[in-house]
């Protein structure tokens, strides 16, 4: 169980990292907000787009810090049994 946890954590974390890259490479730029109207729709558009993906990371961060704290507690309750 606990390779499991750590392998999806170190999954999520290479998750984060990709979309941390990509939104360095195609954030918009100050130019995007300079009265060009194409331009402005195509950022908005991008930015919309990375909110969603960053509310999946979100969800899958929140899943994790849930499955990591019943595992944690878990192995606190087994080891209660060894201690009694």
């Amino acid at each position: 169980m606990k390779n499991n946890v750590d392998s999806r954590v170190r999954a999520f974390i290479q998750e984060v990292e990709k979309f941390a890259a990509r939104w360095h490479q195609l954030k918009p730029g100050d130019d995007a907000l300079d009265g060009d109207k194409k331009k402005c729709e195509a950022a908005v558009q991008v930015i919309k787009d990375k909110r969603q993906e960053f509310a999946e990371l979100e969800k899958t961060r929140e899943t994790l810090v849930y499955v990591n704290s019943v595992y944690c507690f878990y192995i606190i309750d087994v080891g209660s049994l060894y201690n009694n």
